[in-house]
Parts: structure tokens; C-alpha cells; sequence
């Protein structure tokens, strides 16, 4: 309800006439209020009745006492340390004894209680008024650092509210959103990218429904107070991801990994995450279906059909029959303990929503929205759980092996190491991370949910996002291709993932085998690649030779196969396995040597920086990808083929057995 308001001419106090007030205090009434009178230059001072008559309630129960808490907590500066003059009919003693409000007690507010006759009330008012138009009318005003006092112990409301619930209602993900601007503004700096830049004008045309709600509810007491009463704390911040502008314009330009599909478990989704994964990962606004409010899918949408990209569902039940269909072989059914809803009630559930049969079996029921038959072949699940999954308040001692998520966690992990899991959390608690991550391979991950006791912090959203998108991309598919043995950094990881999480890599490897075997012929049946390439070096011949599909990495897959074949066929063969021969290898490979004076094989090519091997040694040959071990057994060789694919697949099955 809207204030009745009056206020003295000149830029003088305002006097609070209202003969009514929204009894919640919300954040909205103080900005209507606020809306009545220019804030920059009229309001002085407030005069503030605090037995103030609300919709169903009487005038005893002070809600005068409601604006001014809005006033000190969440008016915009320097309005919120005006002087208030606070009259009641009730002592000072009777009003703290209903309301232990401590402001009205505090610097900047001035208490007067109201005498029988009105026009004393006046004269108190009127003292007030003078005292503020003084030249030294500031001493009158609040002081921050004595508001700011009031919120660690004497403040309830602020006690009443935990990081937990306010990290969950819209406010986490609003945080992650902004995050992902700043993280978009960062990356276009100094760059001229279209993509980036049609994002960034994309992302700044996006509102969300919950939006507006949650700026209000920012603004009102209790949040003010829960982070003010959190400021002295230290909380620690998200680690600095490397390349992280390069994961996000990979991200921007290619998507998320085609066959990357999203499980999200989270028994608050709709507060905001959802959505705001939803604009991230996929740049979408609607999700195609909802069963209930207690899941929803977004399916991508095909000439054949449709198939789900990402499901969130609020309990274990949900999730452990997605993960069933999806991979019968995790066997998740009775491993997580009893679930509450069975398989088949929740295939009827589908079946209602979809118009189905309930009798059909799960992809039948599910065809319309998730159809197996268009799974692309390297499909990878990826859980986004959190930690808590039931709203009831845990006890201050208690074991992490209680929560269901954890529960679910251990199955999965149990199932399949390589399954990446995502922990997400509202806790601070480092008792619950030990606990959780104990045993997590890289291919795991941790996200807090950012609540309001963290200051609002851009740059390190940014990091929070920046780190989701790396574990997106890079960490959950790498155990489909990349061994710990290669030594790699964060860039040569990228660089093939960006080749092997591609729709086109088949394809691509394919052409990699092929321009592979082609140079290494020419190589060896004459000199026309040794004479043309005389003046320059290795690489600089696989440049001008081979012209990728799509990535720049296939030039380097591809002289890493003729480097490893040249030395496998110059090489001198013993009972030990393998010696290089260093000039019959320099022979064969077209271009100069790296270095003048030729000692070793690394003096030919430099192994490491346009290799990408930690070592020249023939303990590299088990530092192969498992497309280059393939290639190497397939092709013919011309000399000691016997101990050439002995050593291969030996070296292979050393290489995946250690894996």
C-alpha cells in the first residue's frame, strides 16, 4: 500500500503521515515511498510515526517500526542514514517490549512520545525540523559502522535466515548468471570475435521471470542484515582456470560437446538454476517438457526426432530411472537403497504427459522426447547433484553418508568411475567436501552456490562459470581418449577434445589416417618430400602438406604418426625391444634437423613442443592415443614387421591396462 506522504518545503524533513503500511515491510512499499519524493535532494530527515494501522492489525503493533528497519537496511545511500524522529503514544520501554527493534535505540533516530495534546507533538516535530536544517546536522545522521553492529546478535531475522535458503531462492543462480556476463565482457576485451560479441547482445536482451522479485527481495532488511552480519567472515574463492577465455569462446562458437547431455538433481531447480543453466549450456529459453513441477526436459530437435540433452529432476527416484535408461548397465535400481517412487509408476507418470501407453516400454513411452535411436555414438552423461536433497534442516553433528545425494554419488562411482559426478552445494561445511570428493577422479567436480554472506564478487562468478564449462568440456569426456602418462597442459587437453567431443571425428581421424600414410609413403619410396622441404623444418613441411578438416590439432596427430612410424621403421631391433637409429631417422624425415649438430632423435624434431611427447626415449610408445596405436598396426611395414607389431601391442595393452 502506497504512503501518504507530506513534505516540508525548502528541502526539509519529511513528515510520515500514513494512516497505513504493508505489515510484511516489503522492499517494494519503501521504494514507492522512496518514488514519492526526489531522495537526492528533498529528504533531510523522516518523521516517523510508529503506530502505524495495517490491513488486518492495529495500530500496538508498531509497524512504523517496519519502514524503518527498510530505511536503515535497505534504502539506497545516503537516504538510509537520514535523522528519523519516531513518534508513538507507547514509552519507549512498552515499544521495545513488543518489538526489540535496537535502531530506534541507536545514533540517528530520536524517540518522543506523544503527549495527550497534539500540538506538543508539533512542538517536537517543529525542534526536529530546526535541528536538521543546522549547518552541523550531520552529527544527527546514522552512522553505517553502528548499523552494521547491530546485525551480528541483535538482529533475529537475520538469525533466522541461512545461507542455505537464501543461496536457493533465485539468488545462486542470479549469481552465476552474472557471473557469465562478466565472464563474456572479459573474454571480448582486446578481441574483435562476432560470436562473443552476438552473445554478449544476446545475454544482455535475457529476463527472467523470477528477476524482478529477487532485486526486491534484495532490498529488504533481512537480506541486508544476513550479509552485513556475515561481512567479517573469509570465505575462499573459486581457483583461476587457465585458458579460461578460450574454454568460453570454444563454448560460444562449438556449443556444449554434441553428445553431452546434462542430469541436473536438485530438489529446488526451479528456483532460477535450471533456467540459467538452460541460457548457458544451450542458449534456450523453454524446456520442451514438465512432468509436474518435479521434472523437466529439454530435448533437441532433429529431422528424425528429438533426443534429451537436459533433465532436471528433484529426488534420487527421478534420477536413478533417467540413469537406468540411459545405462542399464550402472544397475543403480536397490544399489542406492529403497527409492520412494517405483520404475513403474514413473514411466505412467511419462506416459500421461506424453500421451503413451504405459505398457510400452521406457523408449517407447519416452520416444517423442528422448529417442534412443538419435543418441550420438559418443554419448556422455554428466550429473549435476546436490549435496542436499531434502529441505528439512540437517543436525548440527551428522554424517554426509545420510544424504541421499551422497548415497547416489557412492552407487554411480561404484557403477563406473569414469561417470562424472558434479557436487553442488549451498554448504561452507569443508567436513562435507572431504567427505564427497574422497576418492573423486578428475573427471568429478564441486560447485558452491553462491548466497548473499559472499560479497558479490563478479570475478569470481566468472571463475565459478569458467570452471563448470571446463569440467563440461574438457574433464567429462577426457577418460574417453586421454591417458595421465601424456603429461599434457590445459591447452594441448583442449585443443584434441575440441577434435574428439566434435560431431565430425570420425571423420576427421579418418582423414588424419589417411594424409598420415600418404606422406609416409612418399617418404619412403623416394626424396621428393626430403628435397622439396630441404630448407625448413618438420613441421613446417606438415603445414604446407596438410590442410585440416577443421582443427588445427589434426596437422599435429598427423606428424606425430609419421614421427613415431619413421622411428619404428629406422629403428634396430634387439631382444630388449627397440634401439633409434638417429641418422637413419634423420634420412628419412623431410626438412633440417631442429638443432646444427644432430646427438639424438630429438635433435631431428623437437618431441615435446611440436610433438607433444615428455620424452624421445622408446618408452613413448606408450604415450599413444588409441587411434595411433590402431593406425600403427593396421599399416604394412616394409622392414622388422614382426617386432614392429609385437612391440605396438604390447605397448598398447601396457598403455590401457595403466589407464
Amino acid at each position: 500500500m502506497p504512503f501518504d506522504l507530506k513534505t516540508y518545503r525548502g528541502g526539509e524533513p519529511l513528515l510520515v503521515t500514513a494512516s497505513a503500511v504493508d505489515p510484511a515491510g516489503n522492499a517494494h512499499s519503501g521504494e514507492d515511498w522512496l518514488d514519492r519524493v526526489n531522495t537526492t535532494s528533498t529528504l533531510r530527515g523522516i518523521i516517523l510515526p510508529l503506530e502505524l494501522k495495517g490491513p488486518h492489525c492495529r495500530r500496538q503493533e508498531l509497524f512504523g517500526l517496519e519502514l524503518l528497519e527498510w530505511l536503515r537496511w535497505s534504502a539506497p545511500e545516503p537516504v538510509r542514514f537520514v535523522p528519523v524522529l519516531a513518534l508513538a503514544w507507547q514509552s519507549l520501554r512498552q515499544v521495545l517490549g513488543r518489538r526489540p527493534c535496537l535502531l530506534l535505540v541507536a545514533g540517528g533516530a530520536t524517540f518522543v512520545r506523544l503527549p495527550e495534546a497534539a500540538e506538543h507533538a508539533w512542538l517536537a516535530a517543529q525542534r526536529f525540523v530546526d535541528a536538521v536544517r543546522g549547518s552541523g546536522s550531520d552529527h544527527l545522521c546514522a552512522k553505517p559502522t553502528d548499523i552494521e553492529r547491530l546485525a551480528t546478535g541483535a538482529l533475529r531475522r537475520a538469525e533466522e535466515v541461512t545461507h542455505h535458503d537464501l543461496a536457493n531462492e533465485f539468488y545462486a543462480a542470479w549469481r552465476l548468471w552474472e557471473g557469465y556476463r562478466r565472464a563474456l565482457e572479459g573474454a571480448n576485451r582486446g578481441t574483435t570475435s562476432a560470436t562473443l560479441q552476438a552473445e554478449i547482445d544476446r545475454v544482455s536482451k535475457v529476463r527472467f521471470s523470477w528477476e524482478a522479485e529477487l532485486k526486491r527481495r534484495m532490498l529488504q532488511p533481512a537480506f541486508r542484515q544476513f550479509r552485513v552480519s556475515r561481512r567479517a567472515w573469509e570465505f575462499p574463492a573459486y581457483p583461476l582456470v587457465e585458458d579460461a577465455d578460450r574454454i568460453l569462446q570454444i563454448h560460444i562458437e562449438d556449443g556444449l560437446p554434441p553428445g553431452t547431455r546434462i542430469l541436473l538433481v536438485d530438489d529446488e531447480f526451479e528456483k532460477g538454476l535450471a533456467d540459467v543453466l538452460l541460457q548457458i549450456l544451450f542458449r534456450k529459453c523453454e524446456f520442451q517438457r514438465r512432468l509436474d513441477n518435479s521434472e523437466w526436459v529439454y530435448s533437441e530437435q532433429s529431422e528424425k526426432g528429438r533426443w534429451a540433452r537436459f533433465v532436471c529432476v528433484k529426488d534420487v527416484a527421478s534420477a536413478v530411472h533417467w540413469l537406468d535408461y540411459w545405462h542399464p548397465g550402472l544397475g543403480l535400481v536397490g544399489a542406492v537403497g529403497e527409492i520412494e517412487r517405483s520404475s513403474a509408476d514413473w514411466k505412467n507418470a511419462w506416459a500421461t504427459v506424453l500421451q503413451a501407453s504405459p505398457d510400452d516400454p521406457a523408449e517407447y513411452i519416452l520416444d517423442k522426447l528422448d529417442d534412443p535411436t538419435l543418441w550420438p555414438k559418443n554419448t556422455q552423461t554428466i550429473a549435476l547433484l546436490d549435496l542436499r536433497l531434502k529441505r528439512e534442516r540437517l543436525a548440527s553433528i551428522y554424517s554426509t553418508r545420510q544424504m541421499e545425494s551422497v548415497r547416489l554419488r557412492d552407487a554411480i562411482k561404484a557403477a563406473d568411475l569414469d561417470f562424472p559426478v558434479i557436487m553442488l552445494t549451498a554448504s561452507r561445511q569443508a567436513v562435507n567436501f572431504a567427505a564427497v570428493m574422497a576418492g573423486a577422479r578428475e573427471v568429478d567436480g564441486w560447485l558452491t552456490k553462491e548466497a548473499p554472506d559472499v560479497p558479490a564478487d563478479d570475478e569470481n562468478s566468472s571463475r565459478a562459470l569458467h570452471y563448470l564449462l571446463e569440467r563440461l568440456h574438457l574433464f567429462a569426456c577426457l577418460h574417453d581418449w586421454y591417458c595421465p602418462e601424456f603429461e599434457w597442459n590445459l591447452e594441448r587437453k583442449l585443443a584434441c577434445a575440441r577434435l574428439y567431443n566434435s560431431p565430425h571425428r570420425d571423420f576427421c581421424l579418418g582423414h588424419i589416417a589417411q594424409r598420415a600414410e600418404a606422406i609416409f609413403h612418399t617418404l619412403l619410396v623416394g626424396r621428393t618430400l626430403q628435397d622439396k622441404y630441404k630448407g625448413e623444418k618438420f613441421y613446417s613441411c606438415i603445414e604446407s602438406e596438410v590442410a585440416p578438416l577443421r582443427f588445427d590439432v589434426e596437422r599435429r596427430l598427423v606428424a606425430r604418426r609419421i614421427a613415431v612410424a619413421a622411428l619404428l621403421h629406422t629403428a634396430q631391433w634387439a631382444a630388449g625391444g627397440p634401439r633409434w637409429n638417429v641418422d637413419a631417422f634423420q634420412n628419412l624425415m623431410p626438412g633440417r634437423p631442429d638443432k646444427k649438430i644432430v646427438k639424438a632423435v630429438y635433435d631431428v624434431v623437437n618431441f615435446n613442443d611440436r610433438l607433444w611427447f615428455t620424452t624421445s626415449e622408446p618408452t613413448l610408445i606408450e604415450r599413444l592415443l588409441k587411434e595411433e596405436y590402431e593406425w600403427l598396426l593396421n599399416r604394412s611395414w616394409e622392414r622388422n614387421s614382426d617386432h614392429v607389431q609385437e612391440w605396438i601391442r604390447s605397448a598398447k595393452d601396457e598403455a590401457f591396462r595403466s589407464s
